[in-house]
C-alpha cells in the first residue's frame, strides 16, 4: 500500500513538458528541449540508471545544471568525464540544496537510508523521485521523512534510459537479443 502524501500547498518549481517523439533509427529521441524543465537537478547515485538519466538530460538540454552525488569518488569522476553531470557534490545536502528535482538513483537500501537527509536538505517545491525497482519501502521512508509536505511523483521508466558508456552491467542483468525482443527501427 502506497503511503498518502499531501499535495496541499505544493507548487512544483519544475515544469512538465510533453514526452519526446519516439526515437528514430539512429536512437535520437528528437530535437533538444527548447527550454529546461528545471534549473538544477540532483542525481543521488550516478551509476547505470542515474548516470544514463543525467547524460540524456544534458544531451537534450532538459535541465540547466545536473549535479551528481555518489559515495564512490571514482563514480563521480567518471560521471564528469562522460558528461553525465555538470558538477559533483561531495556531500548529500550540498547536492540536494537548491535543486528543483532530486532523483534517488542509488540501491534501494541506500535510498531508504538517504530519505531523512534528502528531506532535511530539499527546498520547498522540490520534486523528489526515484528510479528504484521497488516503490513501497522508498515511498514509506520518504513519506515519514517529509511528514506529508511534498507531492508523490512517479519515477521515470528505466526501460527508456539507454546505458551510458562505461556503465558496468553484470552479465546476468544484460539484455539478450532474441526474435521476440528485438528493437524496432
Amino acid at each position: 500500500m502506497w503511503p498518502r502524501l499531501s499535495t496541499a500547498n505544493f507548487t512544483p518549481r519544475a515544469r512538465l513538458l510533453p514526452m519526446p517523439e519516439r526515437a528514430g533509427p539512429s536512437g535520437d529521441a528528437g530535437e533538444p528541449a527548447q527550454t529546461p524543465v528545471a534549473a538544477r537537478a540532483a542525481i543521488l547515485g550516478v551509476g547505470l540508471i542515474g548516470g544514463s538519466l543525467g547524460l540524456r538530460w544534458r544531451q537534450r538540454g532538459a535541465v540547466g545544471r545536473v549535479v551528481g552525488f555518489s559515495r564512490t569518488p571514482e563514480r563521480l569522476r567518471r560521471s564528469l568525464e562522460l558528461g553525465a553531470v555538470d558538477e559533483v557534490a561531495v556531500d548529500l545536502p550540498s547536492a540536494v540544496r537548491g535543486a528543483d528535482v532530486v532523483v534517488l538513483g542509488a540501491p534501494i537500501r541506500a535510498c531508504i537510508a538517504m530519505a531523512p537527509e534528502v528531506a532535511a536538505a530539499a527546498d520547498p517545491g522540490c520534486l523528489i523521485t526515484d528510479v528504484g525497482s521497488t516503490k513501497a519501502a522508498i515511498a514509506a521512508a520518504m513519506a515519514a521523512a517529509l511528514r506529508g509536505h511534498a507531492a508523490a511523483v512517479p519515477p521515470p521508466s528505466s526501460s527508456a534510459v539507454t546505458p551510458w558508456p562505461g556503465a558496468s552491467v553484470p552479465a546476468s542483468k544484460r539484455p539478450t537479443r532474441t526474435s521476440s525482443n528485438r528493437r524496432c527501427g
